[in-house]
Protein backbone atom coordinates (compact mmCIF):
# COMPACT_ATOMS: atom_id res chain seq x y z
CA UNK A 1 0.00 0.00 0.00
CA UNK A 2 1.31 3.58 -0.83
CA UNK A 3 0.14 7.11 -0.38
CA UNK A 4 -1.14 8.35 -2.97
CA UNK A 5 0.00 12.12 -2.20
CA UNK A 6 4.17 11.77 -2.31
CA UNK A 7 4.12 7.81 -3.56
CA UNK A 8 5.84 6.35 -0.03
CA UNK A 9 5.14 3.01 0.42
CA UNK A 10 3.50 2.35 3.78
CA UNK A 11 5.03 0.24 6.53
CA UNK A 12 4.16 -0.84 9.39
CA UNK A 13 1.26 0.93 11.90
CA UNK A 14 0.88 3.34 8.67
CA UNK A 15 -0.55 0.37 6.66
CA UNK A 16 -2.47 -1.19 9.53
CA UNK A 17 -4.69 1.74 9.59
CA UNK A 18 -3.73 4.36 7.20
CA UNK A 19 -5.23 7.87 7.08
CA UNK A 20 -7.35 8.68 4.46
CA UNK A 21 -8.59 12.21 2.78
CA UNK A 22 -12.42 13.28 2.54
CA UNK A 23 -12.05 11.25 -1.07
CA UNK A 24 -10.81 7.56 0.53
CA UNK A 25 -7.53 8.65 -1.14
CA UNK A 26 -4.90 6.77 1.31
CA UNK A 27 -2.29 8.81 3.30
CA UNK A 28 1.14 8.35 5.05
CA UNK A 29 1.76 9.86 8.44
CA UNK A 30 3.91 12.90 6.52
CA UNK A 31 1.27 14.34 4.26
CA UNK A 32 -1.78 13.68 6.53
CA UNK A 33 -0.26 16.40 9.48
CA UNK A 34 1.03 18.31 6.27
CA UNK A 35 -1.90 18.28 4.39
CA UNK A 36 -5.00 18.14 7.15
CA UNK A 37 -3.78 19.20 10.16
CA UNK A 38 -2.67 22.05 11.78
CA UNK A 39 -0.82 23.64 15.07
CA UNK A 40 -3.23 25.63 17.78
CA UNK A 41 -1.69 28.58 17.92
CA UNK A 42 -3.56 28.42 21.86
CA UNK A 43 -2.25 25.44 23.43
CA UNK A 44 0.12 24.43 20.28
CA UNK A 45 -0.77 20.92 19.51
CA UNK A 46 -1.94 19.33 16.56
CA UNK A 47 -5.28 18.80 15.86
CA UNK A 48 -7.39 17.89 12.34
CA UNK A 49 -8.23 21.51 10.41
CA UNK A 50 -11.60 21.67 9.60
CA UNK A 51 -12.72 21.42 5.21
CA UNK A 52 -15.83 23.12 5.51
CA UNK A 53 -17.69 26.40 6.92
CA UNK A 54 -18.82 23.81 9.95
CA UNK A 55 -16.66 23.32 12.45
CA UNK A 56 -13.91 25.98 11.74
CA UNK A 57 -13.20 28.51 14.33
CA UNK A 58 -10.21 30.86 14.59
CA UNK A 59 -8.80 33.44 16.49
CA UNK A 60 -7.42 37.17 15.16
CA UNK A 61 -5.35 39.13 17.59
CA UNK A 62 -5.41 42.41 17.94
CA UNK A 63 -1.66 42.58 17.20
CA UNK A 64 -2.85 40.81 13.39
CA UNK A 65 -5.79 42.83 13.09
CA UNK A 66 -3.52 46.02 13.84
CA UNK A 67 -0.91 45.05 11.28
CA UNK A 68 -2.72 43.90 8.53
CA UNK A 69 -5.69 46.76 9.48
CA UNK A 70 -8.41 44.37 9.35
CA UNK A 71 -11.98 45.43 8.80
CA UNK A 72 -15.17 43.50 8.84
CA UNK A 73 -18.66 44.75 7.22
CA UNK A 74 -16.67 48.20 7.22
CA UNK A 75 -15.82 48.44 11.27
CA UNK A 76 -12.51 47.38 12.85
CA UNK A 77 -12.28 44.18 13.61
CA UNK A 78 -13.25 42.98 17.35
CA UNK A 79 -9.98 40.62 18.64
CA UNK A 80 -11.42 37.36 19.56
CA UNK A 81 -12.93 33.66 18.18
CA UNK A 82 -14.79 33.49 15.43
CA UNK A 83 -16.43 31.30 13.86
CA UNK A 84 -17.09 30.73 10.05
CA UNK A 85 -20.73 30.58 8.89
CA UNK A 86 -20.01 30.61 5.21
CA UNK A 87 -17.13 29.32 2.45
CA UNK A 88 -14.61 30.70 1.56
CA UNK A 89 -14.88 33.67 4.24
CA UNK A 90 -12.06 35.13 3.59
CA UNK A 91 -9.97 36.67 0.36
CA UNK A 92 -6.88 37.44 -0.73
CA UNK A 93 -4.16 37.24 -3.25
CA UNK A 94 -0.59 35.65 -4.07
CA UNK A 95 1.50 38.46 -3.65
CA UNK A 96 0.21 39.95 -0.46
CA UNK A 97 -1.81 37.15 0.97
CA UNK A 98 -5.15 37.89 3.46
CA UNK A 99 -6.49 41.17 2.43
CA UNK A 100 -10.20 40.69 4.03
CA UNK A 101 -13.28 38.93 4.93
CA UNK A 102 -15.84 38.93 2.79
CA UNK A 103 -19.32 39.94 4.63
CA UNK A 104 -21.83 38.01 6.47
CA UNK A 105 -19.13 35.25 6.59
CA UNK A 106 -17.99 35.18 10.16
CA UNK A 107 -19.62 35.71 12.94
CA UNK A 108 -17.75 36.37 16.91
CA UNK A 109 -18.18 33.63 19.34
CA UNK A 110 -15.84 35.27 22.05
CA UNK A 111 -14.31 38.52 22.44
CA UNK A 112 -10.60 38.31 23.79
CA UNK A 113 -7.41 38.63 22.96
CA UNK A 114 -4.35 36.36 22.96
CA UNK A 115 -0.41 37.17 22.98
CA UNK A 116 1.63 37.56 19.61
CA UNK A 117 0.11 38.18 16.05
CA UNK A 118 -2.08 35.82 14.45
CA UNK A 119 -5.03 34.54 12.52
CA UNK A 120 -5.34 30.84 12.99
CA UNK A 121 -7.47 28.29 13.15
CA UNK A 122 -7.65 26.74 16.99
CA UNK A 123 -8.56 23.15 18.16
CA UNK A 124 -12.14 22.35 19.44
CA UNK A 125 -10.74 21.78 23.18
CA UNK A 126 -9.08 25.40 22.98
CA UNK A 127 -12.69 26.16 21.77
CA UNK A 128 -14.49 24.84 24.22
CA UNK A 129 -12.14 25.82 27.63
CA UNK A 130 -12.42 29.34 26.20
CA UNK A 131 -16.39 29.00 25.66
CA UNK A 132 -16.84 28.09 29.34
CA UNK A 133 -14.51 30.37 30.73
CA UNK A 134 -16.49 33.06 29.50
CA UNK A 135 -19.48 31.27 30.81
CA UNK A 136 -17.89 31.74 34.52
CA UNK A 137 -16.80 35.38 34.26
CA UNK A 138 -19.71 37.61 36.04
Amino acid sequence: MQCEYCDKQLAGEESEIPFEDNSGNIMCNDCYFEKKCAVCPICEEYFEMADCADGYYFVITKGAIESADVEYEGRPMIPGIYKATEWPMFFGNVLTGFEGFYDGTIELVKQADFNGEFFDEICRDCLKKEIENAKEMP
